[in-house]
């Protein structure tokens, strides 16, 4: 038997940006992944001059007592755990590509 894929993408298909994901197995059994952007206050330490030496001691003291990470979720997914280990294999095989072409361009630089 032959098998045949046809692939179609809708005319609007979101694209997210995620650089996290959390989740759990419901009920069902299948696994629900929740993709979010978590970001943090980018300004943390005060400003120096430059060529102004820091010692280990004023750094502490500029740092806040808590910094809040804000998770903002932006898709949920509902994956049956049948398909778990195929969808793993076929990640592993895009961070494969992507580690043999970042090597490639380093070299090349």
């Amino acid at each position: 038997m032959k098998l045949k894929f046809v692939t179609k993408n809708g005319e609007s298909m979101p694209t997210f940006y995620a650089n996290s994901v959390s989740g759990n197995i419901t009920t069902r059994g299948d696994l629900a992944a929740h993709f979010a952007i978590e970001y943090a206050p980018t300004r943390l330490i005060e400003e120096i001059t430059v060529g102004e030496e820091i010692s280990p001691k004023q750094n502490t003291r500029s740092l806040p007592e808590e910094v809040t990470v804000t998770r903002d979720y932006q898709l949920r997914l509902m994956l049956p755990l049948s398909q778990l280990e195929s969808i793993a294999q076929w990640f592993s095989e895009r961070l494969e590509d992507a580690r043999r072409l970042q090597s490639v361009e380093e070299t090349n630089q």
